[in-house]
């Protein structure tokens, strides 16, 4: 029983100790909370431990968070997470009570991580409490999980709440705290996944290999053993096992706050060992076992862990959860999925939580989560199995039966259901909770299913699960689910379907095969009855009357005569004719028909085989040829094997004394007493063979010290049982004396150490020999017995019973030595005082290199040292590239200078930084510090492509088209400025921008597309002047951006790197000031230039002629003259005004246009930048988030105009204020208001994502095309532009820009994988990227050719109808001359009436 539980315990600390996901801390889980040794702590005190629990008649306690002002309104804990990991996983079930407000929240926070995440409960959404006397109200719950990226070595977490009343009043509380950790593979210090590629740092300062692994410590010096989480040792903690890489097993202690029944278990509360009186099934500790179990001791075993037993039975776990805490919410959510809701009762404890906790484990569903909902679960698997095996057991909850149903579905077959029809039989107090009633109703359902995959093609099990139930309070549950795969048998062995059915071992031996295996006696490789073996057992050939193992000894050739008689009728045959399935089919079955036994007679079973009824010896029935069945396997009761034996029982004292037997036979001993050894017949006491005769022996021990001739040595101990072991004191001890042979004490121990019983404990270090005490010294390395450990560096000289450490005997003491060369001479690097003369930050002034052409360096020192550098000991390692990638040479051209020459057989760049590390030394030729004196040059090489021919000539293509390309663009700049094509122009300038930034994608591009998107940028072809005098290597404050930014000289700092898209938007400044004072300059001249013509000299007519009746007194006042306007000059000044209110809307579009630079400057500024509290430092930091001010004010003056009427927006004021958000928008139709404003958005995560997750590229360059791919799915779902070509415009260059990042996510994952096809085909794949980003600006610089040809069209037409209106003017002037006359008359006349009249007056208006 023991061993069983030995095994069983070690099996699951295996089990868990090999999983990726590590549970690390679980509290609150148990049914009753007990804080007697809790770890939390109230945070407005560090030693208040919370000490309130809620707690009703049933249910579960509760945690409670005081309220505002109180202690333990807020607790805190520091969990330890010292094993290597890279994500935790927090789960915590909170709870609501009675009437919280709307502004009241419980808060969980990480502190180390920044985390916070508030959730307000609305009790009165939940429950009422019926199991709580004391309290009234309702109880909602729910609960929190997340996950979070984490290496540190500790979790503070804390739990806070912003109630403001009293517990009765309302009140947040919590229980089921658990944490796991995603643990990094076993060779990792630090890693970024679970993966062995995945590692960051490695233990010991291990070398992290080019493809990011870690090797174990196994070619360490003396440490050659990885303890997880200490590093490279030379053994094991406690003698622990290690495997093949030599990494230590971690030892995981089962705890013992486990639940109240269970007396060891594991973190995550599956038991191992019960408390006496109960029963160990599935983890849980129970009353009694199910009836669908066998009693094995202690255990309930299920059908399944039966199966798991049997021998020659190969099986497979596919899946094994619900059993303990230890189910995450990632693996539910991976093998089951939603398929429907029926109501609202579902998933109260949040939308994604499908687990609930009953009792010590998760299982899933539960009160609360599936009352009435219908679930998928599916699992896979890649081996050939012949059967598929599942078992669960549903629990069933409600307040009245015949109304929770349960129904599931496996595969194709039939669907089956379980209803609750009777209540659990026996206690549970895991279904126990506060808002029950008391006559809750509920039992447990076992489901055992076997599916046959004759022909596994389809290797997936699914199961289609329903809870159906009209009761909020009703609910299912599945908990202890087992799937297991059977393989196909081995060669000796046939698969029974019949005996797998019933519950024996399918698998049995094949009979004929000439192998011995399993139950089989013999096989002779035939099935010939009367040879001596038949059906593989031994059997007496014919007319053979006894016979042994096959072997005939005694024969009779009489012929043996038998008689039947029924119905006064007699039969007498001889049954030698008969064959052995003939006498079967008479003797030994009921239903006989054509010799083929259909039920065999009691006692006997059908062997399907050869079709005989056979006994079964040990089944307590008596049949055939056996003497005897006692239904036992003890060979001296009288039966064995199903025959008689008489034995003599040697209880005698005088036979035991003298032949020392316990049983005899006939005159012969069969089995010897304890400690004794059979020989024959006769029992013998052999020194050394383990067996421990007590009458002769003290001991008897195989192999170890402490036992020498079977006598016990003095100073040891030994074992009263047979193979025991011998023990004596610690190492340490000097004398070691037994007392009584059974305890062991040490009298005295070695220097350094004082005796405890059998053990010696350490002194403290300032002890030379202690007593009784580790303090208690009797003698010291110290006159006043300090610690010479109190000095860093001293050591205890047990010669002269002194601290030592002398200067230059090359032993550095810390604090009090700097250095230690083993002199005591100036100017070696160290003086004669011990202190260095060189420092780190001298040793990096002392130190440059010079570059030369052809990949060559000269590494040199300063002179003014007495130093010479070792050129023959220099170590060469180069970023991102292996060292077969390159040759190089050291060469000592003096005591000063060493040329590192370079031969490459690959491309290197900028990014690849070259690391020269050499030992430098004295002019004694004697290293300085050994481990630490090197000097390391890292070289920032120049770029030198290795390419073919073909390769070089496309690189003078790319080139080519560039500059042409450049030239192109600088003659389409001033061109549409004059034409007012500054949208178009801005189109192309977004393009390059998006193409610009494509760069800054952490993926190893092929050559064509490197060197193109390491020339596309805006200072190719506009060079602006900035100032790049700050943040310079040798300022105090420098800090870097990432290898690619620093390429393509984009600097961290925010005033560096803002310069270019100020100047661009200076720059668009500038040109509204210029056409402002084109404007101003044209309107003056036009006003200089206007003609005022006399009333004499202009043609009038009644039809320009304005009657205003005025007061008879006024006099008549006439307009004597008119002013004509210069045609040319009205039009170029209109032209001036309208481009005017134009390059204001422009003006913030170009702050669109430099969103990507302006984004990308800010969060290099906050992401990277180091010396906050520098000036220079903090005022980029101060102008960067105002910045992200002004992008906020963009963002929320677009936001303003979502949704607003079509009429608004055409007003002109409106329009000239907010036009440019809705620029080409479709107006009638609020879908392009919405696109407009996610169009910024999505711009704003590319560059926080490009930016904040540069270091994982794959998830960086995913996440960037997803943010980009916004608007591109957007116009797929609807056109929001007023025309087909703005949408057709904007559809393609979406298009080109996301089918270019999806071909750079195919880069990031052949960086991680390499792909064969990827690997062949990465410079057509490039081809391909450049290919679409030319189509993009091709779609641009058509659209706005086509915008310059109706200008032209336009500008043409307008002078066409100017010469045809001047050529009609022509024509008329002569007309116009023959009538003035007479008009003049006609005018005169009219004036000499209206002098006349005094009742009307006359006013007289030109147009």
């Amino acid at each position: 029983m023991n061993r069983q539980m030995f095994h069983l315990t070690l099996f699951l600390l295996l089990n868990y100790a090999n999983c990726f996901q590590h549970s690390i801390y679980e509290e609150f889980n148990t049914k009753k909370i007990n804080l007697t040794n809790t770890n939390w702590k109230c945070e407005v005190s560090t030693t208040t431990i919370p000490s309130e629990v809620f707690t009703c008649s049933k249910g579960m306690d509760l945690m409670v968070i005081k309220q505002q002002g109180q202690t333990c309104n807020q607790m805190q804990n520091q969990i330890d997470t010292k094993l290597p990991h890279y994500k935790i996983q927090l789960y915590i079930d909170v709870y609501g009570y009675h009437s919280i407000d709307d502004s009241e929240s419980i808060q969980v926070s990480i502190l180390d991580n920044i985390y916070t995440r508030s959730l307000r409960l609305y009790p009165y959404q939940g429950q009422q409490l019926k199991q709580c006397n004391n309290y009234t109200g309702n109880l909602i719950r729910q609960s929190i999980f997340t996950e979070l990226n984490h290496s540190h070595e500790q979790v503070n977490l804390q739990i806070k709440s912003t109630a403001n009343s009293e517990f009765a009043d309302e009140s947040y509380l919590f229980r089921n705290v658990q944490l796991i950790l995603d643990r990094c593979y076993k060779t990792c210090k630090t890693c970024s996944g679970d993966g062995k590629q995945e590692c960051l740092t490695c233990y010991n300062n291990i070398a992290l290999s080019a493809s990011n692994t870690c090797d174990s410590c196994k070619n360490q010096n003396n440490q050659n053993f990885l303890q997880i989480p200490i590093g490279c040792q030379s053994q094991c903690d406690d003698n622990q096992d290690y495997d093949e890489d030599q990494v230590c097993i971690e030892k995981i202690k089962p705890q013992e706050k486990c639940q109240v029944d269970c007396q060891q278990c594991t973190n995550t509360q599956s038991c191992l060992i019960c408390k006496p009186q109960k029963y160990l099934y599935f983890g849980q500790c129970m009353d009694q076992c199910p009836e669908y179990t066998i009693v094995q001791g202690t255990n309930c075993l299920s059908n399944i862990e039966t199966i798991l037993k049997m021998n020659n039975l190969r099986i497979t776990q596919l899946f094994k959860q619900f059993h303990d805490l230890s189910t995450t919410k990632m693996t539910i959510q991976e093998h089951f999925s939603v398929i429907s809701l029926n109501n609202s009762f579902d998933f109260k404890k949040g939308s994604d939580i499908y687990y609930s906790y009953f009792g010590s484990k998760r299982i899933f569903g539960g009160p609360l989560v599936w009352v009435n909902a219908k679930f998928k679960f599916t699992q896979s698997w890649i081996q050939e199995f012949r059967i598929i095996r599942i078992f669960f057991e549903i629990i069933l909850g409600d307040v009245e039966f015949n109304k929770a149903k349960f129904t599931y579905k496996l595969n194709d077959q039939q669907l089956e259901s379980i209803t609750l029809t009777q209540n659990y039989s026996g206690s549970n107090p895991n279904i126990e909770d506060q808002i029950w009633p008391n006559n809750y109703l509920f039992n447990i359902y076992k489901v055992d299913k076997t599916l046959k995959y004759f022909i596994s093609t389809n290797k997936q099990l699914t199961m289609e699960i329903e809870c159906q139930n009209s009761n909020s309070l009703g609910f299912c549950g599945i908990q202890n689910m087992v799937v297991f795969g059977d393989f196909e048998c081995e060669p000796e062995y046939n698969f029974d379907f019949f005996n797998h059915e019933t519950g024996r071992n399918p698998f049995i031996p094949i009979c004929g095969d000439k192998i011995v295996v399993g139950d089989e006696e013999c096989d002779d490789g035939n099935n010939y009855p009367f040879d001596g073996c038949f059906n593989c057992r031994y059997q007496c050939e014919e007319h053979c009357d006894n016979c042994v193992y096959g072997y005939c000894i005694s024969k009779n050739f009489k012929q043996k005569a038998i008689q039947i008689q029924g119905d006064s009728v007699e039969y007498k045959f001889a049954y030698n004719f008969l064959d052995s399935i003939q006498l079967s089919c008479i003797f030994q079955c009921d239903i006989c028909i054509n010799n083929l036994c259909l039920q065999c007679s009691y006692g006997y079973y059908l062997n399907t085989i050869n079709n005989l009824c056979e006994t079964f010896c040990g089944d307590s029935i008596q049949q055939g040829n056996e003497q005897c069945d006692d239904g036992n396997t003890d060979n001296y009761d009288g039966c064995s094997l199903c025959e008689l034996i008489q034995y003599d029982k040697c209880d005698k004292g005088l036979d035991i004394e003298k032949y020392h037997c316990t049983y005899c036979y006939q005159g012969k001993c069969l089995k010897c007493i304890d400690g004794f050894l059979l020989d024959g017949d006769i029992c013998i006491s052999v020194c050394g063979d383990g067996l421990l005769n007590l009458m002769e022996e003290e001991c008897d021990v195989q192999a170890g010290d402490g036992c020498r001739d079977c006598k016990i040595q003095d100073g040891y101990v030994c074992g009263k049982l047979d193979f025991s072991i011998c023990q004596t004191c610690d190492i340490q001890c000097a004398q070691c004396v037994s007392l009584d042979k059974i305890n062991l004490i040490c009298k005295s121990c070695i220097d350094g150490y004082f005796p405890v019983d059998e053990k010696c404990q350490l002194c403290d270090s300032n002890c030379i020999t202690c007593q009784q005490q580790s303090n208690l010294c009797t003698s010291c390395y110290r006159s006043d017995c300090d610690f010479c450990e109190s000095t860093p560096g001293l050591f205890g000289n047990t010669k002269t019973k002194s601290c030592d450490s002398i200067c230059g005997d090359g032993i550095l003491v810390e604090l009090y030595e700097q250095c230690d060369d083993q002199n005591q001479d100036n100017g070696d690097g160290c003086d004669s005082q011990c202190n260095l003369e060189f420092s780190d930050n001298d040793l990096n002034q002392m130190k440059f290199y010079q570059e030369f052409a052809n990949n060559t360096y000269d590494l040199k020192l300063v002179p003014q040292y007495q130093l010479q550098i070792l050129c023959n000991s220099a170590k060469i390692t180069i970023d991102n590239m292996e060292i077969s990638d390159y040759n190089y040479n050291c060469t000592q051209i003096d005591d000063l200078t060493c040329k590192l020459q370079f031969d490459f057989k690959k491309s290197i760049y900028q990014s690849n930084t070259i690391h020269a590390l050499l030992q430098f030394t004295n002019q004694m030729k004697r290293l300085l510090v050994e481990n630490d004196r090197i000097l390391q040059f890292d070289i920032t090489p120049t770029e030198y492509i290795i390419l073919n021919q073909n390769d070089e000539e496309q690189q003078e293509q790319i080139q080519s088209a560039q500059q042409s390309f450049n030239s192109f663009f600088l003659i389409m700049i001033p061109v549409s400025i004059i034409f007012n094509l500054f949208n178009y122009l801005w189109a192309v300038l977004e393009i390059l921008s998006w193409i610009n930034n494509f760069y800054f994608l952490n993926v190893n591009y092929p050559f064509n597309v490197e060197l193109f998107f390491l020339n596309s940028n805006w200072s190719s072809f506009i060079n602006f002047p900035t100032y790049q005098g700050l943040n310079q290597p040798d300022s105090s404050y420098y800090f870097e951006a990432p290898k690619r930014f620093m390429n393509k000289g984009i600097d961290p700092l925010f005033f560096n790197n803002i310069q270019i898209p100020l100047m661009f938007i200076f720059s668009s400044i500038l040109i509204f000031l210029i056409n402002y004072l084109l404007y101003s300059f044209f309107s003056l001249l036009d006003d200089a230039l206007k003609l005022k013509i006399s009333l004499k000299d202009k043609h009038i007519s009644v039809f320009n002629i304005q009657i205003k009746k005025q007061p008879h007194q006024n006099a008549i006042k006439e307009q004597e003259q008119m002013v004509v306007q210069n045609k040319y000059l009205k039009y170029i000044t209109n032209f001036f005004k309208s481009n005017s209110t134009h390059l204001i809307n422009q003006f913030k579009s170009t702050i669109s246009l430099c969103l990507l630079d302006i984004t990308l400057a800010i969060f290099l500024q906050l992401l990277y930048s180091k010396n906050n509290s520098h000036i220079i430092v903090g005022s980029n930091q101060f102008l960067a988030i105002m910045a992200i001010g002004i992008i906020i004010f963009q963002c929320y003056q677009q936001y303003q105009i979502l949704n607003i009427h079509q009429l608004k927006a055409k007003n002109k004021h409106f329009e000239q204020k907010f036009g440019i958000y809705y620029e080409n928008i479709n107006l009638e139709n609020s879908f392009g208001y919405y696109y407009s404003f996610f169009e910024q958005i999505s711009k704003i995560l590319y560059i926080f994502f490009m930016v904040f997750y540069y270091y994982t590229p794959l998830l960086q360059v995913t996440l960037c095309y997803l943010s980009s791919s916004l608007c591109f799915v957007f116009l797929l779902y609807q056109n929001p532009f007023n025309s087909k070509k703005e949408y057709v415009r904007e559809l393609l260059s979406n298009f080109c820009l996301g089918s270019i990042l999806f071909i750079i996510i195919s880069f990031a994952v052949n960086d991680q994988i390499q792909f064969e096809f990827i690997e062949q085909n990465k410079i057509i794949l490039g081809w391909m990227i450049i290919a679409l980003v030319l189509v993009a600006i091709a779609n641009e610089f058509c659209i706005l050719g086509f915008g310059l040809i109706l200008q032209f069209f336009n500008f043409f037409q307008i002078l066409r109808n100017l010469i045809k209106k001047k050529s009609q003017n022509n024509g008329d002037q002569l007309n116009e001359q023959q009538s003035e006359q007479k008009e003049t008359k006609n005018i005169h006349n009219t004036k000499g009436n209206q002098l006349k009249s005094r009742d009307t007056n006359f006013s007289i208006v030109f147009f």
